[in-house]
């Protein structure tokens, strides 16, 4: 399914449950967090993406500042570290809406200034027909990595459908 899967190691579970999977999976170099669900018609993964998408652009949109004054009455935030998103196909013929990001020292999206930024993220969201599960996976690396980003892009590129064994 992901390339390197031998070398997962699960680091915390959030959510197992029969039709859902939440969690994050550990590997030397970087860690993959993980947002399963399963028992999903293509309509409703279509719906799922789209709401993740939104959800995530919103948190870098611009906003009234809850202390307008002398200095701004807006927050908002550079457009380079605003997400950048894309449509990737697969070598197994799979869409993915990858995004690139950045996430704070808690893992949460929405740093908008350099200094908020602890890590760099590489989304990508797809849905899987053939066993009926949607899938969210965004590779976590430090702000400091200096792989290049086609690296973590060619992971998703890597990416088939198949039952996965790791949940």
């Amino acid at each position: 399914m992901f390339p390197g899967k031998n070398n997962w190691k699960t680091e915390e579970v959030y959510d197992n449950q029969k039709y859902l999977w939440r969690g994050m999976i550990a590997l030397p170099n970087y860690r993959i967090r993980i947002y399963k669900l399963g028992n999903v018609d293509a309509e409703k993964a279509s719906d799922f993406t789209k709401i993740t998408e939104m959800a995530t652009e919103g948190l870098f949109d611009t906003a009234k500042n809850p202390y307008a004054g002398a200095i701004s009455d807006k927050i908002v935030c550079p457009e380079n570290l605003k997400p950048t998103k894309e449509i990737v196909n697969s070598e197994s013929g799979l869409q993915i809406h990858y995004m690139t990001s950045s996430l704070n020292s808690r893992l949460q999206y929405g740093a908008c200034t350099e200094n908020q930024i602890s890590y760099k993220v590489f989304s990508g969201i797809f849905y899987c027909q053939n066993v009926s599960e949607w899938f969210q996976m965004e590779i976590i690396v430090p702000a400091s990595d200096t792989t290049d980003k086609s690296y973590y892009k060619n992971l998703f590129i890597k990416t088939s459908c198949q039952k996965p064994d790791i949940f």
